[in-house]
């Protein structure tokens, strides 16, 4: 049981740059969705409205 203990202690170690790179990973993670979900709910609306990007641009 003592061994077991000591080879978790070995790999429980972050040092500060594993820990911004998961960091940058999970905000980067975030960001990716918000604009996949963005475009998505767009286009969900403006098929609901009929309105497509050129109607936006006339006056």
């Amino acid at each position: 049981m003592a061994n077991f203990s000591v080879i978790l202690g070995i790999f429980s170690y972050l040092d500060p740059g594993t820990g911004s790179a998961i960091i940058q990973a999970l905000i980067g993670g975030v960001a990716a969705v918000g604009f996949f979900f963005r475009h998505h709910v767009r286009a969900f609306f403006a098929k609901l409205t009929g309105k497509s990007k050129k109607d936006d641009n006339e006056d």
